[in-house]
């Protein structure tokens, strides 16, 4: 009786070992992004791709943030838009998902004053100060905090980061509609 709990034991195990298993090798596969009217959104546009956001440019819409939320939609994202450049410090308070989280400087180091909330400006020139990638609701109460000070923080799907090859340094544009 013993022998038989052992190998069925044992079985089980191998089982749970092959299904969770998976290779290093295998390649992120994401999913396609999705058709929107960039026309009237907001987007921030990387080299390969563009995210439509919705803007976070006051306290409390920066405050909730995606807290409370079930996902976040391939080729969405949140923009978190900041009077002035500091390093702003974000958690993982009420998340049900993990993400990615871009922390984004004026490429000049300072924004026309017309650019400084959502309205007035067509596009902004950035660069990428700080990357987090695969923050979970489970890191809480860590706060992730960039070293150099951003102006804007983007708040985009787990995996994009990597699927998109996005790192320090790294140019993007802002767009806000007028």
């Amino acid at each position: 009786m013993k022998r038989v709990a052992l190998i069925v034991l044992v079985i089980l195990a191998l089982l749970l070992f092959a299904v969770g298993a998976r290779r290093e090798e295998d390649p992120i596969t994401l999913p396609p992004e999705p058709k929107v009217d960039e026309t009237s959104a907001a987007t921030v546009r990387f080299d390969d791709t563009s995210v439509v956001v919705e803007v976070a440019d006051t306290s409390a819409l920066r405050t909730q943030g995606l807290s409370g939320r079930a996902s976040l939609a391939s080729g969405t994202g949140m923009l978190f838009v900041f009077e002035r450049e500091d390093t702003y410090g974000f958690w993982m308070k009420d998340m049900r998902f993990p993400i990615d989280i871009i922390w984004l400087r004026p490429v000049s180091g300072r924004v026309p004053e017309a650019a400084a909330g959502t309205n007035g400006i067509d596009a902004v020139p950035v660069e990428i100060v700080y990357v987090v990638h695969g923050a979970t609701p489970e890191s809480y109460p860590a706060i992730f905090e960039p070293l150099l000070p951003a102006q804007y923080v983007l708040e985009v799907p787990v995996g994009f980061v990597e699927g998109h090859r996005v790192k320090f340094g790294d140019r993007a544009e802002i767009h806000l509609p007028s």
